[in-house]
């Protein structure tokens, strides 16, 4: 048990420090509030087992792009521990709580200088959209310095949004999105446009608020939201066009820094 009259309650949410299971994940993360599921995960984020999975996709599978040769071979890769991951991608308003607490040192790229960019410099109608135009290293200090973790490896990320079971094309599947039932994308045909039909003007926005679907049509096997179309995601890996070879045919862990 713990005994808040030595250990604080940093976040100020009424949960000690340093509570697992049942109180609060990491009292001193400023960005987790409130108590753990029973996963162990914070409000917001699923569990991902530990364990193999088919990451990449060979020339003839149904996930491989025919015009993109870095994501072969697939390979057998096993995560050793388990991990949790955000549920929906950050918005713009849990960015500026960050920052506004000076525990971001981060400057976005504005819709003043480009109207597809979600971020301003007050709060402004795009608060629930996720964030997009932040760097790596912007996006990293994020994870670790407000939520006292990291960016999901790409092994980890692929993880999530794949499952452990098959090697889909997509989060919910092998069928392509139909409509915007799954995903925020790019429709085409006549009367169609960017971003599911929302994009009126030039001025944007061209995603959806992060959690837009209700549905579970589009989510992941561990219940993601997004983790195909809106925005894409930075990954701890840097990128290396031949790494999936150092790969082939199984590793552990894989990290490229």
């Amino acid at each position: 048990d713990d005994d808040d009259s030595a250990d604080p309650d940093p976040d100020g949410d009424g949960y000690g420090e340093h509570c697992d299971l049942g109180a609060d994940c990491d009292d001193a993360a400023p960005g987790i509030v409130g108590a753990c599921q029973a996963d162990g995960c914070p409000q917001g984020f699923a569990l991902v087992a530990a364990g193999a999975f088919e990451m990449g996709c060979n020339q003839n599978d149904t996930c491989a792009d025919s015009g993109n040769n870095d994501e072969r071979p697939r390979s057998t890769v096993t995560l050793s521990a388990d991990y949790c991951i955000a549920v929906t991608e950050v918005s713009v308003g849990d960015f500026r709580g960050c920052v506004a607490a000076t525990t971001c040192d981060a400057s976005p790229t504005e819709t003043t200088v480009d109207p597809w960019n979600n971020w301003s410099a007050a709060a402004g109608a795009r608060e629930d959209h996720p964030l997009n135009a932040v760097t790596w290293w912007e996006a990293r200090d994020f994870c670790q310095t407000w939520m006292n973790g990291d960016l999901p490896t790409e092994a980890q990320w692929e993880k999530a949004a794949r499952g452990a079971s098959d090697t889909r094309s997509y989060p919910w599947g092998d069928t392509a999105p139909t409509l915007c039932d799954e995903c925020n994308w790019d429709l085409s045909g006549p009367g169609q446009a960017f971003g599911c039909n929302q994009v009126q003007t030039s001025a944007g926005p061209a995603t959806w608020e992060v959690g837009h679907l209700s549905g579970t049509a589009g989510d992941s096997p561990y219940g993601a939201k997004d983790l195909a179309g809106n925005v894409n995601e930075w990954v701890l890996d840097c990128y290396l066009a031949n790494v999936y070879d150092q790969c082939s045919p199984s590793c552990t862990d894989p990290v490229n820094t």
